[in-house]
Formats: C-alpha cells, structure tokens, sequence
C-alpha cells in the first residue's frame, strides 16, 4: 500500500531511453528512506519506456505518459503531481547513493530551510572512471550568497510549494534549466531570509559520454545559454565573471555550430565582461581564421568551399 504522504517525491523526465530509466529508477528504490514516491513522467517515448517501468512491482512508482513537451515542462508536469513537502529531479539516465533522500532530508529538518544541496560525481558511460567531482559551494552574487550548488538533476532537494510559486522550470529553456531556475530561486530565498543546507559529499552519479544527453546538443545549448544571457542579464551583472564564462559557453557552441559572427560577438561580450580572462582573449583572438576556432573547439575545420559566416 503507497504512503499518502511521502517524505520525499523525486520525479524523473525521460525521452526514448528504456535502456538506462530502469536503473535509475532501481537507485531510487533502493533508498535507506523506504517513505518516497517515485515520478517518472514519459516525455511522449515511443521506445521500450512502459515496459521496462511496468516491470517494477513497487507501489511508490508512478508512471505519467505525456505529448513530447520537453524535459522542463515534463518535470513541471511531475511536480504538480507530488504529494511531498520536498522535491527533487533526477535525470533518467543517472543514478544516486542508497543515503541520498536520507542526507538531504537531514539537512532539511533545520527550521526555514528551502533548499538542500549535496555533490555529484561525473563518470563515464560503462566504466567506474570518476572523471569530476563537484561539492557544494557558496554560490555567485548573481543567484544569491547563501544559494549552494544547483547544477544538475538530483543535486538539490527544493520546497515544492515554493517551487510551484516561481513557476517550476521554464519549458522554453532547452538547456542549463538548473541554472536559470537558480537564477530565479535565490534571489526569493534571500529576500525571505530562507536558509539553505549542503551535504558536502557526492551522492548522485552523473553518467556522460552518451550521445542523447543534452550537453551533447550544441544547438540546444547555445540556445538555452543565450536565453540566460537575454533573460537573467541584470542578475548576471552582479557576477562579471560568470557573466563572461556564460557569454564564452555560448561562443564555443557557436563555434561548433560554424556560426562564427554570433561567436564572435559573445566572445567579445566576454572578454567586455571580464578582460583579465587570457581564456577569453584567446577565444576571440581564435576567431580570426574559422579554421584555427574550429581547432579551438575541438570540432574539424569546415570544408575549404564554405563560407565563413
């Protein structure tokens, strides 16, 4: 029989990616909080998805079938369906440690807390290889000093109700969504005088190295960071040099993109933004020859019969 009300509701979005979501999901359960709900909305799959789900004899499971509306809105979707006070987001094709839910919810027990963050590590697809470890850490100006690390999927345990006001994720945003909902929730947390906790080690998995992740997608990417650039300036401002690292991400994709005149106005941005950055002037000074920026970011130069933009 399924707890009315769970401790915890982690909602996992997934797209065609029946052969990951199961273990996923399979770390989720395995969870020494046995009090949690699982939310796994289908974001219009026309794999194996259902199947592998159905699988799963475990009453704290839902599964939410959904039109292909993107992974912010299909977490949207999820979070007006979880019955927790604390909500998480996992991506489907990571995994978390059997004490995740527990720490955090640990963390969260402070009185006026809203947001608890904890590590992750970066490892290969197929391998046990770590390739990054991340920590909490204090976060910019531009979100909020007493904002920790909110990076990516699992990494933070958030208010939902407070969630639910900010307008949960913004489904126009086809990449960096963590970031910008940062961009958004620190600034309240602040004003409301709202603490945040940290667990200072890692307790999800990022897998990588797969080509449907999103980090993979330069146009995506490059989309979801120059809507940052256009929506969150202001708040960027208060933090030069991620304003120019933002800028310089942008400019890369750019660059991968052969979309060299957009590149090279963000690479400017960039170095404008903070110009004892040598990164940034090597970038722009790259963008002189399309060849040598193609070098600069790891991509084959263009075909000698092609234009340069």
């Amino acid at each position: 029989m399924s707890n009315p009300e769970p401790r915890a509701s982690v909602v996992i979005p997934t797209h065609n990616r029946a052969q990951v979501v199961g273990r996923a999901v399979t770390s989720v359960l395995r969870q020494e909080l046995a009090d949690l709900e699982v939310i796994v909305v289908d974001d219009g799959s026309t794999d194996d998805t259902k199947r592998v789900l159905d699988e799963f004899a475990d009453d704290r499971l839902q599964y939410l079938f959904t039109s292909h509306v993107g992974a912010a809105e299909a977490r949207n979707i999820g979070a007006r369906h979880a019955a927790s006070r604390w909500l998480t987001f996992l991506d489907s094709d990571d995994t978390v440690t059997p004490d995740w839910l527990a720490s955090l919810l640990a963390e969260a027990a402070t009185p006026g807390t809203a947001l608890v963050s904890c590590g992750y590590e970066e490892r290969s697809e197929g391998s046990d290889i770590v390739l990054r470890r991340r920590l909490p850490h204090p976060a910019s100006p531009s979100v909020g000093p007493i904002v920790e690390l909110i990076e990516t999927g699992g990494s933070y345990l958030v208010d939902r109700e407070l969630f639910l006001e900010l307008g949960g994720f913004d489904p126009e945003q086809r990449a960096a969504q963590h970031q910008e909902l940062a961009l958004r929730l620190g600034p309240v947390l602040v004003e409301r005088g709202l603490l945040c906790g940290a667990v200072m080690r890692p307790l999800v998995e990022r897998w990588v190295g797969r080509g449907d992740n999103i980090r993979a997608d330069d146009d995506a990417v490059l989309a979801g960071t120059l809507r940052i650039l256009d929506r969150h300036r202001a708040r960027l401002e208060l933090d030069r040099p991620l304003l120019a690292n933002t800028a310089a991400t942008a400019a890369y994709r750019a660059v991968r993109l052969g979309r060299f005149t957009e590149a090279r106005r963000l690479a400017r941005a960039a170095v404008r933004a903070d110009p004892r950055n040598p990164r940034h002037w090597a970038r722009l000074g790259a963008l002189i020859a399309p060849r040598l920026a193609y070098r600069h970011a790891g991509r084959p130069g263009p075909d000698r019969t092609a234009p340069a933009s």
